[in-house]
């Protein structure tokens, strides 16, 4: 009868010394191989989620872009909202009715409109309503 069994050696020989590894020590370094990329492996993945979490914030705090409007412009918006200006209020968009505009402009627009002496506004629900401030015939 003949019995096979699982037995490598492996020896390693270099300017004259030699080292034999028998089963039980290739096992045991094959643990600790197997650990330490596992543990390089946790510390990779680690610092790049780190990465993606700085990434994500630089995201979140950039600063929106400002928009310039010619001096032109400005005039004619102007004059359109304040021709439309009554003692009735009217939503922003009603006052610019008639005058083209891009809606990244309209924040810009807004802080003209409100920052007039003569404009008073009004929040009513989600919209906010624009009307003179010495208007006689004031409805809602």
């Amino acid at each position: 009868m003949v019995k096979v069994t699982k037995s490598v050696y492996i020896e390693i020989e270099k300017d004259g010394q030699k080292i034999t590894f028998g089963p039980d020590e290739i096992e045991d370094i094959k643990r600790q191989l197997d650990a330490a990329i596992r543990e390089k492996g946790r510390e990779f993945q680690a610092k790049l989620k780190a990465k993606r979490k700085v990434k994500a914030l630089a995201k979140v705090t950039k600063v929106a872009t400002v928009y310039h409007m010619s001096d032109k412009k400005k005039k004619e918006i102007l004059d359109n909202v304040d021709k439309k200006l009554s003692g009735t209020p009217k939503t922003l968009s009603a006052l610019l009715d008639g005058v083209s505009y891009v809606p990244n402009y309209l924040p810009m627009i807004r802080k003209m409109v409100e920052g007039q002496q003569n404009v008073a506004k009004k929040q009513v629900g989600k919209r906010t309503l624009y009307y003179l401030k010495d208007g006689k015939n004031m409805q809602l």
